[in-house]
């Protein structure tokens, strides 16, 4: 291991690197996200239905992942939406695009030096899979794209953005208000789900083969109405909790926190 110099904020030296002041920022940050709650917020496009999709302007924080010591960028846009197109449909197979705030850093790899929102296409196939995430980037939202769709509408997109969180201090939290029983999705990550309703419902953990949450993901749920959640694994997954995976009564709140592939692990205000 060698000295990197100079140190960060050493007076009277004009040489200072990128990566020295990226690390100083890092010290303070827990996570990468976004730092307000509309930033980089993927959508239908505004204009007319598509093959594309609107991403609002705004900022974030986003970990370079090619080397231990890179750290996190700050990233911003100052207008109001950029739009993206989405590569042609298959005839006859769906597919799952995923959309990122990217980071292209000379330094480390390529020639390239800048930011930008880009679109990933998947593979198209019978169940598709969501494509990786690439290094440096940040995943802002999923397009579930039709065998020969035409365009892509609210119902297609999963927009999912994780709240940038600050060493020492809690991440914002973003609340999904639901009315009905209600499978998961991407864009619950760091999100409080409630559910009201009179009766019984449901709160499903889908399996990672479908909806890949990061391991070491948070949930928050909360029964807001008079009808107890049961909190019910997907196909393949295990949830462990005791005494038991439902709420015990209206204002009773939980977590779940994503272990493993396809494990979690649900705690909180529970009976079985």
């Amino acid at each position: 291991m060698a000295e990197i110099n100079p140190p960060g904020f050493l007076q009277n030296r004009t040489d200072h690197s990128a990566r020295i002041m990226r690390r100083a920022i890092s010290g303070l940050i827990a996570s990468e996200g976004i730092v307000t709650a509309g930033s980089w917020a993927v959508s239908q496009r505004g204009a007319g239905a598509n093959m594309s999709v609107d991403i609002a302007g705004g900022e974030g924080y986003i970990k370079g992942d090619e080397d231990v010591t890179q750290g996190f960028y700050h990233c911003m846009s100052d207008v109001t939406v950029i739009n993206k197109t989405i590569t042609t449909a298959h005839a006859t197979l769906p597919r799952k695009d995923i959309v990122v705030a990217r980071v292209y850093d000379a330094f480390y790899s390529g020639g390239t030096n800048l930011w930008q929102v880009e679109v990933v296409t998947g593979t198209a196939a019978a169940s598709p899979a969501i494509p990786a995430t690439p290094n440096n980037a940040l995943l802002l939202g999923v397009i579930s794209v039709a065998a020969a769709a035409s365009s892509i509408v609210t119902a297609n997109i999963d927009t999912t953005r994780a709240a940038l969180a600050l060493l020492g201090s809690t991440a914002s939290i973003f609340f999904n208000q639901l009315v009905a029983s209600y499978t998961l999705v991407l864009a619950d990550a760091n999100k409080q789900v409630e559910i009201l309703t009179t009766g019984a419902s449901t709160l499903t953990v889908p399996p990672n083969s479908s909806v890949p949450f990061p391991v070491g993901t948070m949930i928050m749920f909360a029964q807001t109405g008079a009808g107890q959640v049961t909190i019910t694994p997907g196909a393949g997954v295990t949830i462990n909790g005791t005494p038991g995976l439902k709420t015990r009564t209206q204002w009773s709140v939980g977590s779940l926190v994503k272990r493993g592939t396809d494990l979690w692990l649900a705690s909180g205000d529970l009976v079985a």
